[in-house]
């Protein structure tokens, strides 16, 4: 705690700089987790649009 005139060698502060960087990371690695999960969210949406049309098309033309 640069910031703060308190004892880094002690306990307490050991102790809640160790949680604040562990919410921290745990934090980024929630944001990178939903950010992976989204691509793939829209790559899946976008091969079913495909894979959709593609069936539309071979239906119209087994229909014709």
């Amino acid at each position: 705690m640069i910031l703060l005139a308190l004892n880094p060698l002690s306990k307490g502060v050991a102790i809640s700089e160790m949680l604040i960087l562990l919410l921290a990371i745990a934090f980024i690695g929630f944001l990178l987790g939903r950010w992976v999960i989204n691509t793939q969210n829209v790559s899946l949406k976008k091969q079913m649009t495909e894979t959709a049309n593609e069936l539309n098309s071979c239906q119209k033309q087994k229909n014709s």
